[in-house]
């Protein structure tokens, strides 16, 4: 008699276990990387009014490209964490240049969930391509950041 009991609520405890570390869904993903664009955004356009060159645009951008190309690839999980990088560095753009936060800023139950797992900031800048990009080079250009 307890057997089945036990059984069920181990299967239970396994389920629950396996959905916490689900991979996200492509729209999931798609959603994120869009409002990360958007954040982008803003904080493209607070440097271009303040010009305050911090580098935080330049990595906040190569972030969001190397989201977009493991979103293509299909690894969502990594996508979405280099989007939350990208974010966490547009929220610091906000801060050093006294912005009021958009409405995008805003960290939604499900991004918390998508987010849970994420690698420290050092071990995504890492993971980066060395580039010479600078926030100069983007004020008048192409963020290149447009999801497919």
């Amino acid at each position: 008699m307890r057997s089945p009991l036990i059984i069920s609520f181990l299967c239970l405890i396994l389920f629950s276990s396996n959905c916490a570390f689900a991979q996200p869904s492509q729209p999931q993903t798609r959603f994120y990387i869009i409002k990360t664009n958007r954040l982008l955004g803003v904080a493209h356009m607070t440097i271009k009014r303040t010009q305050k060159y911090t580098g935080d645009l330049a990595l906040a951008v190569r972030h969001e490209r190397k989201a977009l190309e493991l979103y293509e690839a299909k690894d969502f999980a990594i996508a979405i964490y280099h989007s939350k990088r990208c974010r966490t560095l547009c929220l610091k753009i906000f801060s050093d240049n006294k912005i009021k936060l958009p409405l995008d800023a805003k960290v939604t139950a499900p991004d918390e969930a998508l987010e849970a797992q994420s690698p420290s900031a050092d071990i995504l800048d890492k993971g980066l391509e060395n580039s010479e990009l600078k926030d100069t080079d983007l004020i008048n250009g192409n963020l290149q950041v447009d999801i497919k």
